[in-house]
């Protein structure tokens, strides 16, 4: 929500790998990217810096590394509980 400054709809900052077939999250594994569409020409100077404290940030914002917090809870299929 703070990229994209909405609140509902795909993050602006969504970037899809076609190598590991999903979608990444732009500030994470793409941040100059994400910064060079979101700032100013004038202040593109700053961007390697920017990008450096946006990747750090979105590291510590989506919790990276610390599991998933979905609330989906999947179920085995009948297949999978029968082969066990």
């Amino acid at each position: 929500m703070l990229i994209s400054l909405k609140r509902t709809g795909a993050c602006h900052a969504l970037i899809w790998s076609a190598p590991d077939v999903r979608y990444l999250c732009g500030a994470v594994y793409a941040p100059e990217q994400v910064v060079r569409e979101r700032m100013p020409g004038r202040l593109s100077t700053f961007t390697p810096l920017v990008a450096k404290a946006l990747r750090r940030l979105a590291l510590r914002w989506i919790a990276v590394g610390e599991g998933c917090d979905s609330d989906l809870n999947a179920m085995a299929s009948s297949d999978e509980l029968s082969a066990n």
